[in-house]
């Protein structure tokens, strides 16, 4: 399975890279194109919406693809930082950016970690080892690169085996501490396929 991305924030899963490019379908995928603001279906097929909200069925849109990808044109991005906020839950198809497989949570909120208090205001954080990863994502509004860093328990990071630009679903919800920033928890995470 490939998968393409372009500047006008839209996602293409292949299942080859060669004619007659055979559109890949995957369930999460699926519900997450569904629900895109870019996404129309109609009687004659699926149709995406550019960003100056024209509709273009998905062939000729493949179509443009393949020639912007034949010429060699590469875009340059911005990438924007999602920030969390406590009580905010996503779902998002992102690629792996980086991994710091394991990090000191006392020090990274600038806490005291010999301290009951800073152990009670971090929680679960405190007692059990995270990976912080960071992902991008398409964001389909704007046409950027959305970044996500989010913590993610150890134990269900290695059991996934992903490493960097492996293409992964993730649910994040956002969580306080107080008289820090909210941070990304990861809630659910895996492979597509």
């Amino acid at each position: 399975m490939y998968f393409y991305t372009d500047e006008f924030g839209s996602k293409v899963f292949f299942d080859e890279l060669e004619p007659p490019w055979p559109i890949h379908s995957c369930t999460g995928y699926e519900k997450a194109y569904q629900n895109s603001w870019r996404c129309t279906s109609g009687p004659v097929g699926r149709f995406i919406r550019t960003e100056n909200g024209e509709l273009v069925h998905a062939d000729e849109y493949l179509k443009h693809v393949q020639s912007e990808r034949a010429t060699g044109k590469k875009w340059d991005r911005p990438i924007i930082a999602v920030h969390p906020r406590a009580g905010r839950s996503i779902y998002e198809i992102g690629v792996v950016r980086d991994i710091i497989s394991k990090v000191n949570v006392f020090k990274k909120f600038n806490l005291k970690s010999d301290t009951r208090l800073c152990s009670q205001f971090l929680g679960d954080l405190a007692a059990e080892n995270v990976t912080q990863v960071t992902l991008y994502a398409d964001d389909a509004t704007s046409g950027k690169l959305a970044s996500y860093t989010f913590f993610v328990w150890q134990t269900t990071w290695h059991a996934l085996g992903a490493v960097k630009e492996d293409l992964l679903y993730f649910e994040l919800e956002g969580k306080p501490i107080p008289g820090r920033s909210a941070y990304w928890m990861c809630t659910d995470i895996g492979y597509e396929i």
